[in-house]
């Protein structure tokens, strides 16, 4: 018979408070498997019989970081609508009373190259398209976006929308968990500007062959969107791009 998440999760919480020592779980599978939403069972079980009474802020952000994690790392793919594109380490502390008393999440091995490229048909990070579809217009046009159809990045696949993922909800879903886990209006700004930043960067353009410069409509985004929004130098921003740094050691080295 096949093994019950919350019976595991029972099991590992219970062996926890028998044998006082740490318990790991590992949830794993093929995409589409179902390990995402396992997890997200995990959590919900153990907060809630490890919960404490009156500190259900705590609870509140072990669960809510789900969707915020699934907004920056989730994407839609051939063989699945919300398939995670990167692996994390869930670590839960108890006191010793059994009651959670903290939590933390490692995230690693990011599929970063999904940012550059989509096959056909699949999606890019569903961040992009929440912020493009759902922010207030007076924020996007502060950001300078438009609609996915105008960015390289998200335009390659012919794909915008995912069935079975409402956009529109798990936006709010990730505003609501911004705030609950304590980022401050500045901190969520910077991180709605950085991600508009990696749009915009996409549609730079280079010329030349041998010696690589930026195109006329190539430095007009770096000058009047992306330094802007990243707030550097547009010229060092530009000499960047162009001629990348190395680290050789303790220094880095300018190609």
């Amino acid at each position: 018979m096949a093994p019950h998440v919350f019976s595991v999760a029972d099991e590992a919480y219970r062996n926890l408070l028998r044998e006082q020592k740490s318990q790991s779980m590992l949830v794993t599978g093929e995409s589409g498997a179902g390990k995402t939403e396992n997890t997200k069972k995990v959590i919900q079980y153990l907060a809630a019989i490890a919960g404490k009474k009156g500190d259900e802020n705590l609870e509140q952000q072990l669960l809510l970081a789900n969707p915020l994690l699934e907004a920056l790392g989730n994407a839609k793919t051939l063989k699945n609508n919300n398939s995670s594109r990167f692996g994390k380490f869930i670590k839960i502390s108890f006191d010793d009373h059994g009651f959670i008393s903290g939590a933390s999440i490692v995230v690693y091995l990011l599929e970063k190259s999904r940012v550059l490229h989509q096959l056909d048909q699949e999606r890019n990070f569903h961040i992009f398209y929440q912020m493009l579809g759902y922010l207030p217009h007076d924020k996007k046009r502060r950001l300078g976006l438009t609609e996915p159809e105008d960015y390289t990045y998200l335009n390659q696949s012919g794909c915008y929308v995912a069935d079975g993922v409402d956009d529109e909800r798990e936006f709010n879903d990730s505003l609501d968990a911004l705030h609950t886990l304590g980022f401050s209006e500045e901190e969520i700004d910077l991180l709605f500007r950085v991600i508009a930043s990696v749009l915009h960067l996409g549609n730079v353009t280079f010329e030349g062959s041998e010696q690589a410069r930026l195109s006329a409509t190539g430095k007009s985004i770096i000058f009047d969107l992306v330094a802007p929004l990243l707030k550097v130098d547009p010229e060092v921003l530009c000499e960047s791009l162009i001629t990348p740094r190395i680290k050789a050691g303790k220094q880095f080295i300018r190609k």
